[in-house]
């Protein structure tokens, strides 16, 4: 049970981290970014971008550990 929640827990963090980054590069790359009449800054969505690239590094870690837990564990019951 450990394992799986584990898993989901970092399966749930790959999602949200790679929906954070679609949605910061979708604001990057807007048709009023390129026309340059954008009024927001664009400090916001390139900060965006480092978070949740951290966001997903730290949810690719959750899951290697989870593998090998669960390599672990079938290691000690074989």
């Amino acid at each position: 049970m450990l394992i799986s929640s584990v898993n989901q827990a970092g399966m749930r963090g790959l999602q949200y981290g790679f929906e954070g980054l679609r949605e910061n590069a979708a604001d990057i790359a807007s048709q009023q970014r390129l026309e340059g009449s954008s009024t927001t800054d664009i400090s916001k969505p390139l900060t965006g971008l480092i978070s949740n690239r951290q966001q997903v590094e730290a949810a690719t870690k959750t899951i290697s550990a989870e593998t090998e837990m669960f390599r672990t564990t079938i290691n000690i019951t074989a």
